[in-house]
């Protein structure tokens, strides 16, 4: 009998059942980003983080699926912090399309309006 387990990409959020000894460091189809087991992934999050879902129109989220584009400029309503998960939903203008892209922020730019960031917005970068 096997043990059927559920494993996340740890880049982009995928999710993927398999047999643990056959996904064990193989990459995710998706983005090539590492998999990990669904409760490892768990461990790994540290629960004072949020998870920040936020719509994305299908001409930057190719950017952000394919790689190009690893920040947001928007504004600072979520109090987003280095460590918050933010999940990019594709938005076509009408309706979600189902396409999702989930990234770990790293780094987060506000209250500098020298350098042109209006006051109320914010850049973070995964």
């Amino acid at each position: 009998m096997r043990d059927w387990m559920k494993y996340v990409c740890i880049d982009c959020g995928a999710e993927i059942y398999g047999d643990g000894r056959k996904l064990d460091g193989t990459r995710c189809k998706e983005c090539g980003g590492s998999l990990v087991p669904i409760k490892e992934q768990n461990m790994r999050r540290n629960l004072t983080h949020k998870i920040i879902n936020k719509k994305i129109l299908p001409v930057y989220f190719e950017s952000v699926k394919n790689g190009n584009k690893r920040f947001e400029i928007r504004e600072d309503d979520d109090n987003i912090e280095v460590g918050d998960n933010v999940r990019l939903r594709e938005w076509d203008g009408e309706k979600y399309t189902g396409r999702e892209y989930m990234a770990s922020v790293s780094y987060v730019l506000r209250d500098v309006p020298e350098y042109g960031l209006n006051p109320g917005y914010c850049i973070f970068g995964w």
